[in-house]
């Protein structure tokens, strides 16, 4: 009969043994792991910011909404929605308080256009998106407009 040795290193041969990563092992594995991190947080952040543009702009289409329902006409700027015009039918604060871009911009109301699109500043001078650029043939309520 064949007996079988117990096969499990001794505390002695665990101190000595070559068991474990080195410091350069160590050290490529957390370069790769911040590689990685510092390509990937950015777009994170970024898909963030756009996730929370998009809940402004549905939170400030809804108060238009609400102010054409109360007032049978479209606002002509963003604070129309937070502070009375004088115009009739005017109920209430719609907004709290106009929010800010993600971007630390500003939104804008345009009047006569309906689609929303996003404005960039470019050298001190504002351009449009070109997906901006087809939106202004279109007439119908409003668009709110944000920079970054």
């Amino acid at each position: 009969m064949m007996l079988v040795a117990d096969v499990r290193p001794t505390s002695q041969q665990l101190l000595t043994s070559q068991a474990g990563m080195t410091w350069l092992q160590f050290l490529v594995l957390l370069f790769i792991t911040i590689f990685f991190l510092s390509m990937s947080v950015p777009l994170w952040l970024e898909q963030r910011r756009v996730t929370q543009a998009d809940v402004d702009v549905e939170v400030i289409s809804e108060a238009i909404k609400k102010y054409h329902r109360h007032t049978n006409q479209y606002p002509k700027f963003l604070d129309d929605l937070v502070s009375d015009s004088g115009v009739d039918g005017w109920r209430y604060p719609y907004l709290n308080e106009i929010p800010k871009t993600p971007w630390r911009g500003t939104y804008v109301l345009i009047p006569k256009i309906y689609k929303v699109c996003k404005r960039k500043e470019t050298s001190g001078a504002s351009a449009w998106a070109g997906e901006c650029q087809k939106c202004s043939n279109s007439t119908n309520s409003a668009a709110i407009f944000g920079y970054r």
